[in-house]
């Protein structure tokens, strides 16, 4: 952790997967690959954290990223956050093959079949170019509309973090979704 974290956590990883994938002769990952607050892009072996695995990666990767900062990493290829997610992965043995989509408003921009390191690269690459859009200068107001399948507070947050960094410095902001302004918190049960 220490190595692909830059030194920010020290602490050993437990690398924990369903058994069930031992049974397989090849694994396929479906993924999506757009701008991710943690990881940099989704998609690729991050399916596999928390998808079939124990807590332990994902809670250790997201510290890291919020180490790191979500306006740091977000649409950034190659990350801390990804170089541990991908050494987790190599303790899968089982083949990898992926299946990596580039998905904007108008289609499907882009599918990347192949290892999964390759495919999901090539969909980053593809996504950095359809889904991140560069501003002359920040702006001074900002209103992110989520759409309403986000209702809790945490994943409403997301339309904040993506626009972060097109925000000037002490602008307050706002979110809110496009129907009932209500947010449901996740509670413990």
């Amino acid at each position: 952790m220490a190595r692909f974290s830059r030194g920010l956590l020290a602490e050993e990883v437990a690398v924990t997967l369903n058994r069930i994938i031992l049974n397989y002769e090849q694994l396929i990952v479906l993924s999506p690959v757009f701008p991710h607050e943690v990881v940099g892009f989704s998609g690729g072996n991050k399916y596999f954290f928390p998808g079939i695995s124990g807590p332990e990666v994902i809670n250790r990767t997201h510290w890291l990223g919020a180490l790191i900062t979500s306006y740091e990493i977000i649409g950034t290829k190659d990350t801390p956050v990804r170089a541990v997610i991908n050494c987790a992965a190599s303790f899968i043995q089982t083949p990898k093959l992926c299946f990596a989509l580039v998905v904007t408003h108008d289609g499907v921009a882009g599918v990347f079949a192949g290892p999964m390191e390759e495919a999901w690269s090539q969909a980053a690459d593809l996504s950095a170019q359809r889904h991140i859009v560069y501003v002359e200068r920040p702006y001074r107001r900002v209103l992110s509309v989520m759409p309403e399948m986000y209702d809790d507070i945490w994943t409403a947050a997301k339309g904040m973090y993506k626009m972060e960094p097109a925000i000037a410095d002490g602008v307050r902001w706002s979110s809110t979704r496009r129907t009932s302004p209500r947010f449901r918190i996740p509670t413990a049960r």
